[in-house]
């Protein structure tokens, strides 16, 4: 910013920005003075991470109305400034690990973590199953991850969730047998969260008979 002429007092011209949680400026405002009037003035436009998949966000460095005794630049309004925060998010789920699970049928059992890449603007829901539960159990059956936060930290969106697969002893001497903890599609209100369909987990119980 620069003034195209000397004032004969100070000019004070504030400067904002539309949206902080995308970008926030420095110095709040800038003060051309009879003596440095000449100098430019450089402002700082820095963007701020947001941790959701909200695209690519146009927000508006406000230049404000100038301040002066100087009448002939008091109350002139400066173009804004428009400024674009490029978003480097993206929606997705991990399951990890996805195979090599081994339960036993003595009781043993196996985890594995599922978690959001970054974060929804609603609940997000994933149902879980086993496909033989004669041969593996799986606990929680079903994830919520929230938006926010609370003070036990469960279900925060950013804490991966542990899900425990537990084998079960069918009494049968069948060998080992393999089976898959399915993971339903996503379900939320968040339209980028909705209908994301994760891994499934592959599992193997060895026959303890």
């Amino acid at each position: 910013i620069r003034l195209q002429s000397e004032p004969f007092a100070d000019v004070v011209i504030p400067i904002t920005s539309s949206d902080t949680g995308e970008g926030t400026v420095s110095p709040a405002s800038v003060t051309f003075t009879s003596s440095d009037w000449g100098a430019e003035r450089t402002i700082t436009v820095t963007g701020v991470q947001d941790a959701v998949d909200d695209g690519d966000v146009v927000f508006t460095v406000s230049v404000g109305v100038v301040q002066s005794s100087d009448t002939d630049y008091n109350g002139l309004d400066p173009t804004d400034v428009m400024v674009t925060n490029i978003d480097d998010d993206t929606v997705g789920v991990t399951v990890s690990p996805i195979a090599d699970i081994v339960t036993s049928e003595s009781g043993g059992s196996g985890t594995f973590t599922i978690a959001l890449h970054t974060q929804p603007v609603a609940d997000v829901t994933i149902d879980l199953m086993s496909t033989d539960e004669t041969e593996g159990v799986v606990s929680p059956k079903r994830l919520i991850f929230n938006p926010g936060s609370s003070p036990t930290g469960q279900g925060d969106w950013g804490i991966p969730q542990v899900v425990t697969v537990t084998g079960v002893d069918d009494l049968m001497m069948d060998g080992d047998i393999t089976y898959t903890i399915v993971t339903s599609p996503t379900v939320s209100a968040d339209p980028l969260y909705n209908g994301i369909n994760p891994n499934d987990v592959a599992n193997t119980t060895p026959s303890f008979d």
